[in-house]
């Protein structure tokens, strides 16, 4: 039997997407859930520590795979926080986990986790979860647990790990370029190679395409903006806080604290102003952002190279950057959804290479959800959905010298969906060379 490059690339891809999950059937259902406090890292200007909570009622774990509520609640003055919830077995095996980004989700609700019967020890369980402060960081670090080379332990997070570079675009969800690098590694390494190795291949597609640039703290230093300024790209970086900084933004502060006190209502107030550090060989214009509320306070800057003459286009520019936050989901899809940090290869190359299959699985799944022809529940479905209701499914297969036959149950209620993806990968998702 032969195949061709691109029916190998795909079925790679799809090898990836399907995961590697092996477990020893539980012996009994029964199974309570516990809430755990949690708290948050350092980082936070809030006038308090910011805390979160989370509880799942007891219950029993159902026959397959199934969705389980659990509630959370964070109390965090700011908008950019990171609510990663897990579930853990009495073995103590992370068998589940939900991550929450404060820009795209309200500071207190109900979210659920997926969990397979079969894969799971049974007994008690604890939901348990770290709340972290995500400003000044925007990476999607990978925590090991054993040999791997370049695994080196990073102070900020308290773990041995890799710490991978991802450029995504927003509008597509799809992932640009993948770059694993050394636990150590400082959030902007290699940042402004990778930038210009996507925007070439950008431009030799479309050579008049318009490029914006987003970046958090970590990204924002004078190496980037001048990459940027040097090759016509617009951008928006986070900059991190200082005096001067400060004492520039000390009015909109104390502006935005009297109306909070006078109307008891939430205060978000913003301008703009020309800034320069020494290190810059010329100004430009930083965004500021000032909030209180009851939690307290948040004082919070972006410099950018788009014109902003008054405080409302200063409000847009920020509220354009931390639409960053989508990209923050695909990180945790394809960290959550289709496992990117199983980068358990000892080798340094070989969990590159794994990385690189995630993400070329991730790349495949957005292509299915992007075309018009698959079902509306599944264009907008989670990794995991995907996979429960499309790739693992019980089938009977009987194979001769002519043909593959694939035997499915008549009573499956998700054949329909099973149809519509199989005639969409048939017809060809990705176009044929030449």
């Amino acid at each position: 039997m032969t195949y061709s490059l691109r029916s190998l690339l795909v079925a790679i891809a799809v090898a990836a997407l399907l995961g590697t999950t092996s477990a020893t059937a539980a012996t009994a259902s029964t199974t309570s859930l516990d809430g755990t406090i949690l708290t948050a890292l350092a980082g936070s200007e809030s006038a308090e520590a910011p805390t979160a909570s989370a509880k799942a009622s007891d219950g029993t774990l159902k026959r397959g795979c199934r969705d389980y509520p659990v509630r959370y609640k964070v109390k965090h003055a700011g908008e950019d926080w990171l609510l990663d919830l897990i579930v853990r077995d009495r073995s103590g095996a992370d068998v589940a986990s939900v991550s929450l980004h404060g820009v795209t989700s309200p500071r207190k609700g109900r979210t659920t986790f997926s969990v397979c019967r079969s894969a799971v020890e049974a007994g008690r369980f604890t939901v348990r979860g770290v709340l972290t402060n995500r400003d000044g960081y925007d990476q999607t670090e990978h925590a090991t647990h054993g040999r791997q080379q370049l695994s080196l332990f990073h102070g900020f997070y308290k773990q041995h790990q890799y710490l991978p570079q991802i450029i995504s675009e927003p509008t597509t969800r799809h992932v640009f370029l993948a770059w694993l690098r050394p636990g150590t590694a400082h959030p902007s390494l290699g940042a402004d190679d990778d930038l210009m190795r996507v925007v070439s291949e950008l431009r030799q597609a479309q050579a008049n395409v318009a490029i914006h640039v987003r970046g958090d703290c970590g990204f924002g230093l004078p190496k980037m903006y001048d990459i940027c300024e040097k090759n016509g790209l617009s951008y928006t970086f986070g900059i991190a806080s200082n005096a001067r900084l400060k004492v520039l933004a000390e009015a909109l502060m104390q502006r935005a604290v009297d109306g909070y006190n006078e109307s008891g209502t939430k205060q978000r107030l913003f301008t703009h102003f020309e800034y320069q550090a020494d290190s810059w060989p010329h100004a430009r214009t930083v965004v500021a952002k000032a909030e209180c509320q009851a939690a307290g306070t948040n004082l919070r800057f972006v410099v950018t190279s788009l014109d902003v003459s008054t405080d409302d286009q200063a409000q847009q520019v920020y509220d354009d950057y931390i639409q960053r936050g989508e990209s923050e989901q695909r990180n945790d899809e394809l960290k959550n959804g289709l496992s990117m940090d199983r980068l358990s290869c000892q080798r340094f190359k070989a969990n590159f290479w794994r990385l690189l299959l995630h993400v070329a699985a991730y790349n495949l799944l957005n292509a299915f959800r992007d075309s018009p022809e698959t079902p509306a529940e599944l264009r907008r479905a989670q990794p995991q959905t995907w996979r429960c209701r499309v790739i693992k499914v019980a089938a009977r297969i009987t194979e001769s010298s002519r043909r593959i036959v694939v035997e499915l149950s008549s009573s499956w209620p998700h054949w329909p969906l099973y149809q519509a993806v199989s005639h969409r990968a048939a017809t060809g998702l990705i176009p044929a060379p030449g």
